[in-house]
C-alpha cells in the first residue's frame, strides 16, 4: 500500500494576468511636447525621492531645469503620503 507524501502544490484556477500595481492610462514619456526636452522654458520642475539604508530615512530633491537651483527637502518617511 502506498501514501501519499508531502503535500502538493496550489494551483491556480484561471492563468489570468497579474494587473495589480499598474497604471490604468498611463502616458509614456517619450509622448511629452518637444519643449520639455530643450530645458529652456522657465517653471519646470523635476523631482526625485533618495531613500536612505533600510528605508529609514527619505529626501526629496526638487531641481529647476532651466537654472539647476536644488531644493532639499527632509520627509518624514518615504510613502506617497508624505512626498505630497
Amino acid at each position: 500500500m502506498c501514501l501519499r507524501q508531502g503535500k502538493s502544490t496550489r494551483r491556480p484556477r484561471s492563468g489570468g494576468v497579474d494587473r495589480r500595481g499598474q497604471i490604468t492610462d498611463m502616458v509614456s514619456i517619450h509622448v511629452r511636447p518637444p519643449e520639455i526636452d530643450d530645458w529652456q522654458m522657465p517653471g519646470h520642475w523635476e523631482g526625485d525621492l533618495i531613500k536612505g539604508k533600510d528605508n529609514a530615512s527619505a529626501v526629496g530633491t526638487l531641481v529647476g531645469r532651466t537654472s539647476g537651483y536644488l531644493i532639499l527637502v527632509k520627509m518624514r518617511d518615504a510613502t506617497a503620503t508624505s512626498a505630497v
